[in-house]
């Protein structure tokens, strides 16, 4: 059974989002057992995700693209592998929650804290903490997703500039 180019570029896609994702994981898991886990730690994730996307974009230029790719091409590559490693990443994330409840309710309180220093009323204060107690872990898988996908823009924007190589001109004369 031959695989077709889609499906084949599918499948490369699938794994590069699910290798991104399980880096990501385990690069959250690290800083959960140093205790620096929702820290200015986490922003080592842009540099873990630009360089493995770079390498990974120019594996996919160089597999199915003949040594060149569009910018929008590159773009689109980038934004869908961030996303189904956001998809990984969120349900980390989501797991752990449900697991270490107390830190849940740590981080809950210090958003509630936070809406509470910028003036919000308190009544709201009141029914966002109801509702973040019962659907924190939920919140958080798909903030994940969110996240990865505004921050993937930027990141797949920025590396797309970077990995696009220029056709060789050749002469015929």
């Amino acid at each position: 059974m031959e695989i077709t180019k889609s499906k084949e570029i599918n499948l490369f896609v699938i794994n590069q989002s699910a290798i991104l994702g399980l880096i990501h994981a385990l690069f959250l898991f690290m800083l959960y057992s140093s205790g620096k886990l929702f820290s200015s730690w986490e922003n080592l994730s842009f540099l873990i995700w630009i360089i493995f996307i770079y390498v990974s974009s120019i594996k996919y230029r160089e597999r199915f693209l003949d040594g060149f790719i569009q910018m929008g091409k590159a773009f689109a590559y980038v934004l869908r592998m961030i996303v189904l490693s956001g998809i990984i990443s969120g349900f980390f994330y989501f797991i752990l929650l449900k697991i270490d409840t107390e830190l849940a309710h740590k981080q809950i309180y210090t958003l509630l804290d936070l809406y509470a220093q910028t003036g919000f009323p308190e009544s709201m204060i009141e029914e966002l903490e109801y509702l973040l107690l019962k659907n924190f872990p939920w919140f958080i898988f798909l903030n994940s997703i969110l996240s990865c996908f505004l921050y993937g823009m930027v990141v797949s924007f920025v590396t797309s500039i970077f990995v696009r190589r220029k056709r060789e001109q050749t002469n015929l004369i």
